[in-house]
């Protein structure tokens, strides 16, 4: 096995349980993003729509390992991806056969939500505190650092690609950290001002508790990454060759925090279920994409029950997916730059 397969195997295992699990628990009265009625998923012809579907990811997944063991590595989990979203949209189309009347389109005025956890903004501000300390502590070393960096670890926990000693690399991952953080900050406050409060008093419950539980993990995932890239960005001030403790703490650590999340995502996705939704079925693409311009609310949850998607009618979601795609491209501009 080459470490390079060993590194994707993770991942693509990851991809495979992450889309067994979103058809566990669906949201009530919802299958596969269609309202169907809260019976229907223990049908025959439901539980044949399911084995259908997880019968597909994991043949995906079995299919993804052989190309990343026997092929090219990186090419493993976009496989898996693109076949566990077709296995969606397969199991989406069939489910529609099923669906029954929607419900009428909810209504209420945007505002925020003042039950969001207090602790959360300064959380935040913690993240972005621990990376600006990180900037000044490379500054303040930029010129005791070695003329060569290592930008890449073995699965030996060796350093294996070097790169001249520039701003670019010394202070790329510190930007990447500050983006990813960035980007999580956004969704928090995207929610709590974009997303709608009205609906009956049971879905109403439910989208505060969904507002507390998602600005209180993103937050928190949020702090972790900033340490994270922190630690990887004063790595080249520790030692010249590898971090301290070697690249194995970088993957404990990213590990502990996927693992946190999937936790705590697979607890909520518990309560998640109780909810039903009360947006029409006719303004959901493969119930994944939400488009309606009847609908004033910039954020709405998705159907899988956890999360938010945009509101593709406002024009405002666009512009936001646009900062958020040139968001993630400046790294990679900078690096081949």
């Amino acid at each position: 096995m080459t470490p390079q397969f060993l590194a994707v195997l993770p991942a693509i295992l990851l991809i495979a349980i992450t889309f067994d699990l979103i058809r566990r628990r669906p949201r009530r009265g919802l299958y596969f993003g269609v309202t169907t009625g809260p019976g229907f998923a223990a049908s025959p012809e439901g539980r044949a729509i399911a084995r259908r579907y997880r019968f597909l990811v994991w043949f995906g997944c079995l299919l993804a390992i052989a190309v990343a063991y026997f092929a090219f590595p990186p090419l493993g989990p976009l496989l898996l991806v693109a076949i566990g979203l077709m296995a969606w949209l397969r199991a989406w189309r069939r489910s529609s056969h099923y669906a029954a009347q929607p419900g009428s389109i909810r209504s209420a005025p945007l505002q925020y939500d003042e039950r969001i956890s207090s602790w959360v903004t300064p959380l935040l501000l913690a993240a972005f505190l621990v990376l600006g300390l990180t900037a000044v502590a490379l500054q303040l070393n930029y010129s005791s650092l070695p003329d060569r960096l290592p930008i890449h670890y073995g699965i030996s926990g060796k350093a294996d690609v070097f790169r001249g000693k520039s701003y670019i690399t010394v202070f790329l991952p510190l930007l990447i950290g500050v983006i990813v953080t960035a980007l999580l900050a956004l969704n928090v406050y995207g929610i709590a001002f974009g997303s709608r409060r009205g609906g009956s008093p049971e879905t109403q419950a439910f989208r505060t508790e969904q507002r507390r539980f998602l600005s209180r993990l993103l937050a928190v995932l949020a702090f972790g990454i900033s340490l994270l890239f922190a630690y990887i960005s004063l790595s080249p001030i520790v030692s010249e060759v590898g971090l301290p403790g070697g690249p194995w703490v970088i993957l404990a650590f990213t590990i502990g925090i996927v693992g946190f999340a999937l936790y705590a995502v697979l607890r909520w996705q518990e309560h998640a279920g109780a909810s039903g939704d009360d947006t029409p079925d006719s303004c959901w693409k493969g119930g994944l994409i939400y488009y309606n311009a009847a609908d004033p609310a910039l954020m709405v949850e998705r159907r899988d029950g956890l999360g938010y998607t945009p509101n593709f009618a406002q024009p405002l979601a666009w512009a936001i997916v646009a900062l958020v795609a040139a968001l993630v491209l400046t790294p990679v501009f900078l690096y081949s730059a």
